[in-house]
């Protein structure tokens, strides 16, 4: 029988939900040069930025969906082509 294992795994999604993402989190794997963690950090910072003036989570929630408003603001910061082929106009990154 297997022993149920009392180590909490560490959950990007969970930190996601309540704003809390770490580095860690974000690049464990695979190992970025240093162009590519610093493109992923501008990201992030940017996301953050649009998130706090742009997003009520509150909102979203009572009315449970997401505005299209945020949806396209999301788009423009590139979040939709992150795993897309340059050569499809996405930021090429896997």
């Amino acid at each position: 029988m297997a022993q149920e294992s009392n180590k909490e795994i560490p959950s990007i999604v969970k930190h996601l939900f309540y704003g809390e993402v770490t580095e860690e989190e974000v690049f464990p794997f695979p190992h970025l040069n240093e162009g590519q963690v610093e493109m992923a950090k501008a990201m992030i910072d940017a996301v953050d930025r649009y998130a706090q003036a742009n997003i009520d989570a509150a909102k979203m929630d009572r009315e449970a969906k997401i505005p299209k408003e945020v949806l396209d603001g999301l788009a423009a910061l590139g979040l939709c082509g992150l795993g897309v082929s340059e050569d499809y106009g996405g930021l090429g990154l896997d």
